[in-house]
């Protein structure tokens, strides 16, 4: 899965809070990661751990479209 398929599919990467990134499909809370986790910065969609997350999420759930 790409970036944009992860986007299409209604995955994005939030700031959670000031400490913690999150990341949401459909305005439903996934996971979170602390900001160092990241270098304190926001990580892209096409991140490797956050494309790792979203592929194991959209194998276990996304294709159900819940």
């Amino acid at each position: 899965m790409t970036a944009k398929e992860a986007a299409e599919a209604g995955y994005e990467v939030t700031k959670a809070s000031t400490c913690e990134v999150g990341l949401s499909r459909n305005g439903k809370g996934i996971r979170t990661w602390w900001c160092q986790d990241f270098g304190k910065k926001l990580p892209p969609l096409d991140h490797p751990e956050i494309m790792k997350t979203i592929e194991r999420d959209y194998r276990n759930d996304g294709k159900s479209g819940s």
